[in-house]
């Protein structure tokens, strides 16, 4: 469990949707800002699924520096939320679609003393349903080639990453081989 401090000031504005309520299902409209980001969608919880809808946003990747910091990584860049939707029925996800996107920009791998700086392209997932799971397909901007996926899979409780060879050519790491043969691949189980 990660917990990250917000900073500067945080609005959070929220909207009930009183006739929605009605008919069986809790939905409101949620916007967040704050001097990093801003994030705005809608959210929905009743007798025939749940899930998000319309989330749009965008804010700079260093709000992530407290996750990527435990694994030794920095990034700059500005990342963008576009039309995210999601819904679940039981443990199922029978839709999803939009896309997140990172602009690309210096990142910072910290090997032992010092850190090793390198100029990553911008990269974009586009999110699907697939098999009952949620899939956000990883690819790199400029030649729209795969760079991986993460996963998530409610009915095994499982939440997954796999990434290809093509990200250590990225990286500037030689590109020996086939690029879209799998580096890493784990599985993890949900925290909830």
């Amino acid at each position: 469990r990660v917990q990250a401090p917000v900073p500067g000031p945080l609005l959070i504005h929220w909207d009930l949707k009183g006739l929605r309520l009605l008919m069986g299902e809790l939905a409101l409209n949620l916007r967040l800002e704050g001097a990093q980001y801003r994030l705005e969608g809608n959210g929905f919880w009743g007798l025939w699924g749940k899930g998000v809808a319309d989330v749009n946003g965008d804010g700079l990747a260093a709000l992530l520096e407290q996750v990527m910091n435990q694994y030794d990584i920095s990034a700059q860049g500005a990342i963008k939320v576009n039309e995210i939707s999601a819904k679940l029925s039981g443990q199922r996800v029978v839709s999803a679609g939009g896309d997140i996107s990172w602009s690309g920009g210096q990142v910072a791998v910290r090997s032992g003393s010092s850190p090793q700086n390198i100029d990553f392209p911008g990269v974009k997932g586009e999110l699907a349903a697939v098999e009952g799971n949620l899939i956000l397909a990883v690819t790199e901007t400029r030649t729209n080639k795969p760079l991986g996926e993460l996963s998530l899979l409610p009915e095994q409780g499982l939440a997954g990453v796999k990434v290809l060879k093509r990200v250590l050519s990225l990286a500037g790491f030689g590109g020996e081989g086939d690029e879209d043969k799998t580096l890493l691949s784990l599985q993890q189980p949900l925290p909830f």
